[in-house]
């Protein structure tokens, strides 16, 4: 099983209680609450996905696959710092991933995430998957402050 197979996607912030705290008097202290959080690299997952199917296993090209590869997992590592794993990382791998798409290198397989109840296997392309899944995400948390990504 390849690295890209059952790959765990996660959007994460700085950690903040979910409740209100006594003695937060002021925005002042809101504002000094949330930049401790972010001072305390401690943060929270705000979404999590995990694609079974081998996304990058259908380029036909190993240099452009271990460039991609490279792009997702080295780039999003859960050791690189937070500050670093930005939503500009993703929208990298997203328009280097749509160039090998769009010239037509990255195969449709048989999906490895099949309900229970299909009977008949279902063909995709994984990479084109993946892509358009990364794409929704980024819309979606692109206006959200101090987001992060990891790729594991």
């Amino acid at each position: 099983m390849s690295e890209a197979s059952n790959l765990k996607l996660s959007f994460w912030r700085p950690f903040l209680p979910d409740s209100a705290l006594m003695g937060l008097s002021s925005e002042e202290d809101s504002v000094r609450l949330h930049a401790a959080a972010v001072a305390s690299g401690m943060h929270k997952e705000i979404y999590g996905w995990r694609m079974q199917d081998d996304a990058l296993g259908g380029i036909a090209k190993a240099e452009e696959r271990e460039r991609l590869r490279a792009s997702l997992f080295d780039e999003l590592a859960v050791n690189v710092p937070p500050s670093e794993r930005s939503l500009e990382k993703l929208r990298i791998f997203i328009n280097e991933a749509e160039k090998i798409l769009s010239d037509g290198a990255a195969s449709w397989s048989d999906s490895q995430s099949q309900s229970v109840e299909e009977d008949e296997t279902t063909r995709i392309n994984a990479l084109l998957a993946l892509v358009c899944h990364l794409r929704w995400l980024v819309d979606v948390f692109d206006e959200k402050p101090d987001v992060s990504v990891t790729v594991r």
